[in-house]
């Protein structure tokens, strides 16, 4: 037998417990070294309640479904040593764990043995998983139920028609509208287009009745929680997302190169990775392109679960947190990566496997010195200014004041004595409706936690600290630097202000 290819199949054998192995010693330690940030605040706090206090904070929030909140909930009371959000973050890692297990047991057994290997070796060191696998949200465990569901369509849709097919992939697209309602619409949308599309051009009404039934009995196990979907749906159907560009070609294409990067590259880079990445993309794209000119038959569920979860996320958030709104997606985004390396040439495929390893290693490394981050909401210095405000502050006359625009100030807002008071610059909000709050409070000291980029109808933020600092001692706390890749992104986004810094604390004294 040939050397190579009994290396080869040596290789093969201890591929998945390798790659299970790196998984866990990056993504395990140091649980504690990003700030939580909005989202996972609200993850924590809810699941730390008592069970009917999880439910009925999901159902007065609308925004999320409660399977994820209740996981956490029972996690939580298990003997896991450390913090809560410690503990929420590994069981996240525990749902990547088991996202990997899916991935090749469902999907890559089949491929040649050097395609799966690429891709173990692409998915455990990828920057954008560990970003995601670490966070206290449903992200990975989306990922693992999108896995098995499309896992389900594509042997239903090749014609093996099983009652067991049925009752799995109804099962999964069910936990993943309890878990969060983009990627389980997304999946629901996706199976109903191909199926429908499949039923009518090949005149098979047999898959009509399987689809009608499955989607019968979604909606009647999802009845308990059809309204708040209904609410959510409505609330997303009414919002529009920040966006620099507005709602135009730029702004898509703004969002699509974001996503692009961030599933490549991740979301740490240090600045010469951004430079590499610009010459490593166009042949990625080629690959990308090999794939689809003759593309996999689970292709048209993911290219239609992707766009259904793409313009939902564009209409809820703005560019930067896109990407995190279609991990679900990213495993399949993978594999088609790898199967376009398998269409390309040797000599193109060394140099984007080579070039992808070496920028994803030093994008991870730039993750754990907590640099690099293009998104600045992940390290936002809640626990810095809770501590400024405490320590200058001798009494509780206090007022503080905070800028929801661009910001989650939930976190801070926890952190602060129950005696301090707080006021919200928050969408609705006038602002001679804020000044007037302002002045009734009569506070002798007031502190005005607020993004430098504001982004408020009017400038309210910028007008509202022009009012608090006329006639009293005003001294300014800047936390989070921009580094040199942020002000080139301000110059490419235009933005009128150039910031040195992401998060600016006003303290006022004065009568």
């Amino acid at each position: 037998m040939n050397p190579a290819v009994v290396r080869l199949a040596s290789i093969e054998r201890y591929a998945l417990p390798l790659c299970l192995l790196v998984q866990a010693v990056l993504l395990f330690p140091q649980l504690d070294l990003l700030p939580v940030w909005g989202d996972e605040h609200y993850t924590i706090q809810t699941a730390s309640q008592p069970l009917s206090g999880v439910l009925e904070t999901v159902r007065k929030e609308v925004n999320n479904p409660p399977l994820h909140p209740i996981l956490v909930h029972f996690w939580l009371q298990g003997p896991w040593p450390g913090t809560a959000p410690v503990k929420a973050r590994a069981l996240s890692v525990l749902f990547a764990l088991a996202a990997t297990l899916l991935l090749d047991r469902l999907w890559l057994r089949p491929l040649p043995g050097r395609c799966r290997l690429w891709y173990l070796a692409l998915w455990c060191l990828s920057p954008y998983m560990l970003l995601y696998s670490r966070m206290a949200r449903a992200y990975t465990l989306q990922a693992a139920l999108f896995c098995a569901a499309l896992w389900f369509a594509t042997r239903l849709f090749t014609g093996q028609g099983k009652l067991g097919l049925w009752l799995g992939l109804t099962l999964t697209s069910l936990a993943l509208l309890y878990v969060h309602y983009l990627p389980g619409m997304a999946v629901l949308a996706s199976v109903a287009a191909v199926f429908l599309w499949k039923a009518v051009r090949e005149r098979k009404p047999s898959l009509l009745v399987g689809l009608m039934a499955s989607a019968g009995l979604i909606v009647i196990l999802y009845l308990p929680w059809l309204l708040y979907l209904q609410a959510a749906m409505g609330r997303v159907a009414r919002a529009t997302a920040y966006s620099p560009f507005g709602e135009s070609v730029t702004s898509h294409a703004l969002r699509l190169a974001y996503l692009f990067f961030s599933f490549h590259f991740g979301e740490t880079p240090p600045e010469w990775v951004v430079a590499a990445a610009f010459v490593l993309a166009p042949l990625l794209g080629f690959c990308l392109w090999k794939a689809a000119a003759r593309p996999p038959v689970w292709f048209a569920f993911l290219a239609i679960a992707a766009l259904a979860g793409y313009l939902a996320a564009t209409r809820w958030v703005s560019f930067a947190f896109i990407p995190a709104r279609l991990v679900f997606v990213y495993p399949f985004f993978l594999l088609l990566l790898v199967l376009g390396l398998e269409r390309a040439g040797r000599r193109l495929r060394v140099i984007c496997l080579t070039g992808l390893v070496c920028l994803s290693a030093a994008s991870i490394i730039q993750y754990f010195l907590r640099e690099g981050f293009l998104n600045k909401a992940y390290l936002m210095p809640y626990d810095e200014a809770a501590r400024l405000i405490q320590s200058g502050t001798p009494g509780t006359d206090t007022l503080v004041i905070v800028d929801m625009y661009n910001n989650d100030p939930w976190p801070l807002v926890a952190k602060l004595p129950d005696g301090v008071r707080v006021v919200q610059v928050a969408p609705g909000r006038s602002f001679e409706s804020l000044r007037s709050e302002v002045a009734t409070q009569r506070a002798r000291t007031v502190w005005y936690f607020r993004n430098t980029h504001d982004v408020s109808p009017g400038g309210i933020n910028r007008k509202l600290e022009a009012e608090l600092s006329a006639g009293r001692q005003v001294r300014s706390h800047l936390f989070l630097p921009y580094s040199r890749l942020d002000r080139w992104m301000m110059q490419l986004l235009s933005w009128p202000e150039r910031p040195t810094h992401v998060i600016q604390v006003l303290e006022v004294r004065g009568p």
